[in-house]
């Protein structure tokens, strides 16, 4: 994310990094796999990834692939790791 998006926060917070942890902002990603979790979890899916792939209105082999990108980024310590100070 610019830091030109977040004028006088950047500036004074230090980085855009900075600014997201403090705030709480989120990127997309994080907003997407926190809602595939949701729906995989939910009891009326109970983890079914065909199931929540109709529910997420998405092709089932799309989730397999978002879920399978999404685990292999946790496992090198996502989202964190990732945030960019561009």
């Amino acid at each position: 994310m610019p830091d030109e998006w977040m004028p006088g926060l950047v500036g004074v917070m230090g980085s855009t990094k900075h600014v997201r942890q403090l705030h709480g902002l989120e990127t997309l990603d994080e907003i997407e796999w926190a809602h595939i979790q949701r729906v995989l979890s939910h009891e009326y899916v109970k983890g079914n990834k065909t199931l929540a792939a109709a529910v997420l209105g998405v092709d089932r082999r799309t989730l397999y692939r978002k879920v399978e990108r999404f685990e292999a980024l946790e496992a090198t310590g996502w989202p964190f790791n990732t945030i960019s100070d561009e």
